[in-house]
């Protein structure tokens, strides 16, 4: 008989957990509070942003990076099929970071070890300044 276990939260953390549990074999039920699940990683509706017979404008909220060393997340998305491939097929690679702060200007950075003589010029301009 398998164990059953139960998650509190549809969101990336939870239904990681969940995609883990059941590939080692147990009985898994994940609750989530609101009727879609995926939490901040998901695309939510921008109330008023569409006219009559329109759908509402895709608005995001959360974290939408994935740096290389978040292995088991990236793994998960290769495991789920979607169209033509799989969730990870979907993944762009990004040589360029901006951190935003409210009114002053982004600070640019490189989202990997310089592997250019640009790279390196981001880099040390993101140290200096």
């Amino acid at each position: 008989m398998k164990k059953k276990i139960v998650i509190l939260g549809g969101g990336v953390g939870g239904l990681s957990a969940a995609h883990e549990l059941i590939r080692r074999n147990f009985d898994v039920t994940v609750y989530e509070q609101l009727s879609i699940p995926g939490g901040k990683a998901r695309s939510m509706n921008v109330p008023n942003s569409a006219g009559p017979d329109k759908k509402p404008l895709p608005g995001e909220h959360g974290f939408r990076f994935f740096p290389r060393f978040y292995q088991h997340i990236t793994q998960t998305m290769k495991e789920i099929p979607y169209k033509n491939g799989t969730v990870f097929d979907n993944l762009v690679d990004t040589t360029r970071i901006d951190l935003l702060q409210y009114n002053k200007a982004p600070i640019k950075m490189v989202s990997r070890f310089p592997k250019s003589l640009k790279d390196l010029e981001v880099m040390i301009r993101m140290i200096f300044t």
